[in-house]
């Protein structure tokens, strides 16, 4: 057989085929629907309200434009860094044990994602990061 391109089904190349046709809406994920909150989380707790306010906030800090999948994967992560760290902060006031090493890995990993999705700067770009805390806030720390 001759292989000139075309399929063995119907004999067209896929210039030829008409355009596929988009999937609809219900045979998608919750995710790509919009669903803004992990599987796991009820929206009406604490919690859900916690990180429905924390995605808002570090979307609203992101440079402008709609993220992209990759952008909006890291500002999930992101958020549910920031309040895997809140949780454990909460456990160190309650001193209750607290895994430092986890607490490291969360905080390193949570610079890191706040350095890749442009929130944050490295310090050493910025100059000390006291002086401009102080010139963000306005507060005096001394």
């Amino acid at each position: 057989m001759e292989d000139s391109g075309r399929t063995m089904t119907d004999g067209r190349t896929p210039a030829e085929r008409p355009p596929s046709v988009s999937r609809p809406r219900n045979n998608r994920a919750a995710v790509t629907n919009g669903r803004l909150l992990p599987r796991g989380i009820d929206g009406r707790s604490a919690e859900g309200r916690r990180w429905k306010d924390l995605f808002a906030a570090y979307r609203g800090e992101m440079p402008p434009g709609a993220p992209t999948v990759a952008q909006d994967a890291r500002l999930r992560a992101l958020t549910t860094v920031t309040l895997r760290l809140e949780r454990i902060a909460a456990d160190s006031v309650r001193v209750a044990p607290v895994d430092d090493a986890q607490l490291v890995a969360l905080s390193n990993l949570q610079g890191r994602l706040l350095e890749a999705m442009g929130i944050v700067s490295r310090p050493s770009e910025h100059g000390d990061p006291l002086a401009r805390y102080r010139e963000i806030t306005g507060i005096d720390v001394r």
